[in-house]
């Protein structure tokens, strides 16, 4: 059963922050967590879960495995650590960042992080410029059948530089399942919605879906990128109408602008199939704009438009929508 008890400024849910080791049935009572994060600060988070082990022969060998679901632009591999005390250990114990060459027993030739991903996805958000990132125990346990430890787990990672709303994934298993299809072997809770603030650029909204969207989140002007027009979401303006454009500007570091707006077919979006009001379109932005070798993309204004250009999709206080790019 879980408990959600929100204290001023962090959120706790659960009673205690327990972790039970070794696994058949893996049971999260709760995850603990900060609201609001600092860009580039470390913040903890910590997990409640409950485990006994129920195989016949025992469970031999098993380490404990944790993962935790992030923006890529964290460096969550490099700024983390975990800790853990048990009931069966005399000590604190550390966990480290599982090697690539150690793969999930049931996820066919994949590294953690893909069979995560794979499998999970992104969780309750809606972009998919996330990672999952996999940590192991640093002791090994046997356990005979019914035989039960628990454990307190805390996670201490810094948050990335960019301003964001996200729901951070956390994510308990054992090394001898590595997760498997029968998910009582494993389970995986989600943060409410965080938000990072102090950092770089514009907010990067994972949490809920907008009329906007551009993949990949970070680009340069050499990189494709792709931006949709998410009409269905919700009634707005350009219902109506079978034809959407992008109509742009881009900036760059110099100050020079390039604004592309003809409502002809440069400009024209494509629908997206099987969506109903959903369109995109892919640019190359150094050619789309004609941007000279020796100039760098700042960033781009846009805006939906009908091929009449009187209808607008903006965001709510008429601004354009941005798109920052990132030449590191």
């Amino acid at each position: 059963m879980k408990f959600l008890k929100k204290l001023t400024p962090r959120v706790i849910i659960g009673y205690g922050l327990m972790v039970l080791l070794i696994m058949s049935c893996v049971y999260l009572d709760g995850i603990g967590y900060e609201e609001n994060l600092t860009a580039g600060e470390d913040t903890v988070f910590t997990m409640d879960v409950s485990v006994q082990c129920q195989e016949p022969d025992g469970c031999i060998g098993e380490r404990l495995i944790i993962s935790m679901l992030v923006p890529n632009s964290w460096e969550t591999e490099e700024n983390t650590t975990i800790t853990y005390t048990s009931s069966i250990d005399d000590a604190t114990v550390g966990m480290t960042l599982v090697p690539e060459s150690v793969l999930p027993l049931n996820g066919g030739g994949s590294t953690w992080s893909e069979h995560l991903k794979n499998t999970l996805g992104v969780g309750p958000n809606v972009l998919n410029d996330m990672k999952w990132v996999t940590f192991q125990g640093n002791e090994v346990y046997n356990f005979v059948q019914n035989e039960e430890a628990s454990a307190s787990v805390t996670i201490t990672t810094k948050v990335g530089d960019k301003n964001l709303r996200a729901k951070i994934g956390l994510f308990v298993n054992n090394s001898g399942d590595g997760l498997s299809s029968d998910d009582r072997r494993w389970k995986v809770e989600y943060t409410d919605c965080i938000e990072v603030t102090g950092g770089e650029g514009f907010p990067i909204d994972y949490c809920e879906l907008h009329f906007n969207a551009a993949q990949p989140l970070v680009a340069t002007k050499n990189d494709f990128i792709t931006f949709k027009f998410q009409g269905n979401i919700q009634d707005n303006a350009l219902d109506a109408v079978n034809e959407v454009h992008f109509c742009s500007t881009a900036y760059t570091t110099g100050g020079n602008s390039y604004t592309v707006c003809d409502l002809m077919d440069n400009t024209k979006m494509m629908p997206v199939e099987n969506t109903g009001g959903n369109y995109s379109t892919t640019i190359w932005p150094a050619d789309y704009y004609g941007v000279s070798d020796g100039e760098e993309l700042d960033y781009i204004e846009y805006t939906f438009k009908d091929a009449s250009g009187t209808i607008e999709i903006t965001e709510d206080n008429g601004d354009p929508f941005l798109y920052y790019f990132d030449c590191n």
